[in-house]
């Protein structure tokens, strides 16, 4: 048994009918839900785990037939009647002649993944209800020296009502003699902004509503925010020093707990999505190499290659500080490489020049691009060298102008057929390009000629 094959044991893997029938399940399978082999097999899956769908499994069943894939998070029930949440991955099995015939699933355990979004959840929630119920002022800031947010105790200590306090700004806390100095070193605290103690040394002072001045300690920290950052400022009055400084380390410390398991999760859900998309091109290889039907084969195979462009995407995710953006040339390198192994590319007959700028793509279009990225270069690879022909693909990825990026693949082969249509072709892969250049807002224009064909995306440079 194969290294694949071993780990397709080890995860739970389940092959129905389009009726929900259990033609197949493995001893992923039997350790994750209790029961047997062939207690298993010839039992509705749906019935026998006791299925919650998030939609109609009719629902699921004319999605598998259009698309031929669909996925998933439901709950489930073993054989112990413990409840088990699950990843599932379910993709459409067709016979020789196109008809459909069964279905792959392979479901993933996340029930600890769930546990721990839920126990983020109310860690969060714990979080907003200190900031509220403490019994020392809070109070947020923008840039512009306004206050966004303010506790109960702000109000108590001030005197002011929490709608007089938002939009205000923060020099309306301070004495008279001290506001015009505030504004100075509010501006040089924001050109390196980082938490600690307000006025160290000095014996700081504030105002309430009705002119009355107290002593107060205060601290200060920093929130960066994609829409701008925040200052938030911990006020205490001063006779209650130790008691406050105390809450204050315990609210800095949920807070920051909060943003390290908001991350952790992140980088988990990417990883898993990794190896999901990596079992389903498994499968795909699997089912390829068990086919006797060229046709078929390749099919598979170029699903397989698609899978695994996106996959690599969700590598590169995980794998770095950032969750929420690809450096697309970073990746394009990789995934040329790889590509040329799985299609044996010989170096001595087709070279690929490639120059690619190290831009960051936010993930959802990143994926499209690395699936467009893949279809012309793989075409070129395939078939624009004949007969074993020598030439060279370039491949460019840069910024034009100031908002708009450009992928590029040209070869130097013998071009597209006289009269092709390529917004009307009947090819998958091109279908794809034109799919996925409009979901990105991207305009596709393709030249042809003897000396070959070149391609080009140009689509608007969008962070968000």
């Amino acid at each position: 048994m194969t290294e694949f094959a071993m780990a397709l044991e080890i995860a739970p893997v389940i092959i129905q009918r389009l009726d929900g029938t259990i033609v197949f399940w493995n001893s992923g399978a039997e350790q994750l839900y209790g029961w047997s082999r062939s207690e298993a097999v010839g039992r509705k899956s749906h019935e026998l785990l006791r299925s919650e769908l998030p939609v109609p499994f009719e629902t699921i069943q004319a999605a598998l037939i259009e698309r031929g894939t669909w996925s998933g998070e439901f709950r489930q029930r073993c054989r112990n009647d413990a409840i088990v949440w699950v990843s599932s991955q379910w993709a459409l099995h067709r016979g020789a002649a196109g008809e459909p015939e069964s279905v792959v699933k392979v479901n993933n355990d996340i029930t600890a993944l769930k546990r721990t979004a839920e126990a983020l959840g109310e860690s969060e929630a714990t979080t907003r209800s200190l900031f509220e119920i403490a019994s020392q002022g809070i109070m947020t800031s923008d840039c512009r020296g306004r206050i966004v947010a303010a506790n109960a105790m702000m109000e108590k200590m001030f005197g002011y009502e929490r709608s007089e306090l938002i939009g205000a700004p923060v020099e309306i806390l301070l004495p008279e003699n001290l506001r015009a100095s505030h504004a100075g070193q509010r501006a040089d605290y924001l050109m390196h902004p980082k938490v600690r103690p307000m006025g160290t040394g000095l014996d700081l002072m504030a105002r309430r509503k009705d002119g009355s001045e107290f002593p107060v300690d205060i601290s200060l920290s920093y929130v960066e925010r994609k829409q701008g950052g925040l200052t938030m400022a911990f006020v205490s009055d001063i006779t209650a020093r130790k008691q406050a400084e105390h809450e204050r380390e315990q609210l800095i410390g949920q807070l920051e707990r909060a943003l390290s398991e908001k991350t952790i999760l992140l980088k988990e859900v990417h990883h898993r999505v990794k190896n999901n998309l990596a079992v389903i091109a498994g499968l795909l290889g699997m089912q390829s190499d068990a086919l006797e039907d060229e046709r078929a084969k390749e099919a598979l195979k170029e699903t397989q290659r698609r899978v695994m462009s996106m996959a690599l995407i969700h590598e590169y995710v995980y794998g770095t500080e950032h969750l929420d953006r690809v450096n697309f040339g970073q990746y394009m390198r990789q995934f040329v490489d790889e590509l040329s192994g799985s299609l044996a590319l010989r170096p001595e007959l087709i070279t690929v020049d490639l120059q690619a700028e190290e831009l960051n793509l936010p993930v959802h279009r990143a994926i499209p691009c690395g699936l467009i990225l893949s279809e012309l270069l793989s075409n070129a690879m395939k078939y624009a060298f004949p007969e074993g022909r020598t030439g060279e693909i370039k491949v460019r990825f840069a910024r034009v102008q100031g908002d708009e990026l450009t992928l590029s693949c040209q070869d130097n082969g013998v071009g597209l057929p006289d009269g092709f249509d390529w917004r009307n072709t009947p090819t998958l892969g091109l279908r794809i390009v034109n799919i996925l250049s409009r979901q990105i807002d991207g305009e596709l224009t393709v030249e042809s000629s003897p000396a070959g064909a070149r391609f080009e995306l140009r689509f608007p440079d969008h962070q968000v």
